[in-house]
């Protein structure tokens, strides 16, 4: 796998998976997009983030019956960290210790 390292808006990448994922999310989830920032340029791997955090929404979509799903930033001294938070049903501790675990799937 090449990675090709550029400055991109992360800002940007969050609003087009919103755009994409509202559209998947069922009747009463709502997908929420906090980003503090218009526009916020950083220097990394776009194809991988975007594929990244494509996973998780499209997962916490899926696995989110009602309520929300949550994509936001977070930034404190010079680390921006991307979050993704839902009002799903979780994993159980058990669940959690596997998920990891090469090519594990949970039901």
């Amino acid at each position: 796998m090449k990675f090709i390292y550029s400055d991109f808006d992360v800002s940007q990448i969050l609003l087009d998976l919103q755009e994409v994922y509202q559209l998947q999310a069922k009747e009463g989830v709502e997908l929420i997009c906090r980003i503090p920032y218009r526009q916020y340029f950083v220097y990394s791997e776009k194809n991988r983030l975007t594929q990244v955090l494509s996973n998780l929404l499209s997962n916490a979509i899926k696995f989110t019956e009602r309520g929300s799903v949550t994509v936001r930033t977070q930034f404190d001294q010079g680390i921006l960290t991307l979050i993704v938070e839902d009002t799903g049903t979780g994993m159980d501790d058990e669940e959690q210790t596997r998920i990891f675990t090469a090519f594990e799937r949970l039901p």
